[in-house]
């Protein structure tokens, strides 16, 4: 299931930032790095969370390792930010937007989830 919500966020963003391709190049590629950005922290989160060689030991062992994917996370995030400010020149407004329908995707999809299985029931 988590790789099926990080597949969604993935193609919810990359089928949005072509439309921004309509106002010119430029904000199309500064929305997929804003996409590519925070995917690559929820994939972290992901990864820390869910995908682990040996499974936390009770609830207290999952609520860390979330609470570490989180933090994880949110790093990633402002050091992809900062590297990218310093490197690039990009359009803030379609990087942000880039990175808002990936978090949409994010909160979406479970909703979607649902809604698909309960019609399977």
């Amino acid at each position: 299931k988590v790789v099926t919500l990080l597949a969604a966020q993935a193609i919810i963003g990359i089928l949005v930032s072509p439309l921004l391709a309509l106002v010119s190049t430029q904000w199309m590629l500064s929305s997929l790095l804003g996409v590519l950005t925070l995917l690559l922290g929820n994939f972290y989160m992901a990864l820390r969370t869910f995908w682990r060689a040996t499974p936390p030991k009770g609830p207290q062992g999952i609520v860390i390792g979330m609470y570490r994917g989180i933090f994880g996370k949110y790093v990633i995030l402002a050091v992809m930010i900062i590297v990218l400010c310093r490197t690039l020149t990009l359009v803030w407004w379609a990087f942000l937007i880039g990175m808002a329908v990936v978090q949409l995707g994010n909160w979406l999809a479970p909703l979607w989830f649902n809604v698909k299985q309960k019609g399977k029931t």
